[in-house]
C-alpha cells in the first residue's frame, strides 16, 4: 500500500493512495491515512484535504477519520 502527502501553504494534501489487490481489506489504507494525518500535524499543517470518489472505499476511509464531503466535481470522459 502507498499514499502521498504534499504540503502547500499549511495544507496537507493526501493523495496517491493504492493497495495491491492481494493486500486489500486489511486496513492498510486507513492506517496510512491516519499516519499521514499525524505527519501533517507534526509539520504544522492547519488543514488536511483530499479527493475521493463519493461512496467509494477511499471516501469511506476518510469519513471514518472525520472528513466531510465539501463539494462534488463532475468529470466527463469520452469513450
Amino acid at each position: 500500500a502507498c499514499g502521498s502527502l504534499n504540503i502547500v501553504d499549511g495544507v496537507g494534501w493526501l493523495g496517491g493512495a493504492a493497495t495491491r489487490l492481494e493486500h486489500r481489506g486489511q486496513g492498510l489504507q486507513l492506517a496510512l491515512l491516519a499516519y499521514r494525518l499525524r505527519l501533517a500535524q507534526s509539520l504544522s499543517c492547519d488543514f488536511a484535504a483530499c479527493t475521493a470518489v463519493p461512496d467509494g472505499q477511499s471516501a469511506r476511509n476518510l469519513e471514518r477519520l472525520g472528513f466531510q464531503l465539501l463539494y462534488t466535481q463532475t468529470v466527463l470522459t469520452q469513450a
